[in-house]
C-alpha cells in the first residue's frame, strides 16, 4: 500500500514533469525542474485594499534545498534570467515559492 505522502510526491513529479521546465539556479550543480508563472495577492493600502501581481518559481525542496535571496535562476530553453528578490517561503504542497525579478 502506498502512502498519502508518497502518492502527493508522485502527483507533484507528475506536474512539474509536465508543466515545468529545466532551470539551472546558483549554488546546485545540476539542472532543476521548475514552473514559472504570475500569482495574485491582496495587500492593505491605506484604508483599501491593492492586487498586486508577482512573478514566482515554483521548485520542489528536494531539487533546490535553501533558496535564498540574490539566487539566479536561468530558464535552460529560453535563456531568460530572474533573481529571487525576497525569503523562499513553502506552500502547502512542499514546494519553494520564491518571488523574482527579471536580470
Amino acid at each position: 500500500m502506498t502512502s498519502f505522502a508518497g502518492r502527493v510526491g508522485r502527483m507533484q513529479g507528475a506536474v512539474f514533469q509536465t508543466l515545468g521546465e529545466d532551470a539551472s539556479w546558483t549554488g546546485v550543480d545540476q539542472t532543476v525542474r521548475v514552473r514559472h508563472r504570475s500569482m495574485d495577492d491582496v495587500e492593505g493600502f491605506g484604508g483599501g485594499q491593492v492586487l498586486v501581481t508577482s512573478e514566482v518559481i515554483l521548485v520542489r525542496r528536494s531539487e533546490v534545498p535553501s533558496p535564498a535571496a540574490g539566487n539566479i535562476v536561468t530558464l535552460a530553453e529560453s535563456g531568460l534570467q530572474y533573481r529571487v528578490t525576497g525569503d523562499p517561503k513553502v506552500d502547502r504542497k512542499g514546494r519553494w515559492i520564491c518571488v523574482v525579478a527579471p536580470v
